[in-house]
């Protein structure tokens, strides 16, 4: 009994520190989120300023409209990843404040279109200081979906650990009762057999007065009677 509760007791001890583990990942994942959502905003307007600069340019030097209108449409394309990006950090709010975790599995699959506009942009663009902004919003979209997965990986485990903790907690507590269920029933049966014990000792006792007792009348009788005897 006392070597089962002990096991039970190691067995929960190492589910609590699994379930610390997960959380402090969660933690972690967060932060990386925030730094990840931090750079991808700051690296899309430098490249929305970057266009809006170039069109600005290219309608003071009268260039042709076609290659106007094509930074347009950059700047359009660009302006679709701000709102995407927007948009998947505020789904994966709501879906997180709500605990659904079909809903955070859902914001996930909004990263593929936003992946594709990318690639789109990529096609356009011409010079290196705007392919290389593209290549942080590209990586730094990339890094927050990993910790986004990471983060509910974690939160699932948190929730099946949980439910483990707590029958391993029942199973502990269990366990503990049996150990004093029993230590109580070895108490009360040492208790009942010293009793008897004692109960044994002082009818022995009592017996063996009652035969000195009548051993000691027997012998002042017959003493009584030898002095009284004529001679």
């Amino acid at each position: 009994g006392g070597m089962e509760a002990m096991e039970k007791t190691t067995e929960f001890e190492a589910l609590v520190d699994q379930l610390e583990a997960e959380y402090k990942n969660v933690a972690a994942q967060e932060v990386a989120l925030d730094a990840n959502a931090k750079t991808f905003m700051q690296s899309c307007l430098g490249l929305r300023i970057s266009q809006e600069q170039q069109v600005n340019a290219e309608l003071d030097e009268k260039a042709d409209p076609a290659k106007v209108k094509e930074q347009v449409v950059k700047m359009g394309l660009v302006e679709g990843l701000i709102e995407s990006g927007n948009a998947i950090r505020i789904a994966k709010f709501k879906a997180q404040a709500a605990g659904d975790v079909d809903a955070q599995r859902d914001v996930l699959k909004d990263f593929n279109p936003l992946d594709n506009a990318i690639s789109h942009l990529a096609l356009l663009l011409g010079q290196q200081v705007n392919i290389d902004q593209l290549a942080k919003v590209r990586g730094s979209a990339e890094g927050y979906k990993t910790a986004m997965e990471k983060a509910l990986n974690s939160r699932l485990a948190i929730t099946e650990r949980t439910k483990g903790l707590l029958t391993a907690a029942d199973a502990v507590t269990g366990k503990a009762s049996e150990v004093a269920n029993g230590g109580m029933q070895a108490i009360e049966k040492a208790a009942t057999e010293i009793a008897g014990g004692l109960a044994l000792t002082r009818v022995s006792l009592l017996v063996e007065l009652a035969i000195a007792l009548i051993v000691g009348v027997l012998v002042a009788w017959l003493s009584t009677r030898a002095v009284s005897r004529p001679i």
